[in-house]
C-alpha cells in the first residue's frame, strides 16, 4: 500500500469519526463500506470506492450534512483531495 493510499484512509477514518460525533449515521456507514473495499486488495474496487468518496465530497453531498465541527468543510477539502492522488495513483499503477 503507497503513501496515497494510506493517506486517504486516514481522511476517510478522519471523516467517519467527525460524522459519527455528530450523529450522521448514515453517511458515516456509506463512508466504512466503501473502506473496506478501499483496503481491498483489488485495484478496481480500490479505485471505484475512492471515486465514489470524491464524489460525495460535494457541496451538495457530504457538505450538506450537518457537521458542528467548524472544519467540516476544510475535512471534505482534504479527503476530496487525498482520494483523487490515491485514485491517481492506482490508475498509473494499473496503467
Amino acid at each position: 500500500m503507497g503513501p496515497e493510499l494510506e493517506n486517504a484512509i486516514a481522511e476517510i477514518e478522519r471523516t467517519i469519526g467527525m460524522l459519527r460525533r455528530d450523529s450522521a449515521d448514515r453517511w458515516a456507514d456509506d463512508l466504512e463500506r466503501w473502506l473496506a473495499d478501499v483496503r481491498s486488495t483489488s485495484s478496481f474496487g480500490q479505485r471505484q470506492a475512492l471515486l465514489r468518496i470524491g464524489e460525495c465530497c460535494h457541496p451538495k453531498a457530504l457538505g450538506d450534512v450537518a457537521v458542528s465541527d467548524p472544519a467540516w468543510h476544510s475535512q471534505l477539502d482534504r479527503l476530496h483531495d487525498t482520494c483523487a492522488k490515491a485514485f491517481n495513483r492506482l490508475e498509473k499503477d494499473a496503467g
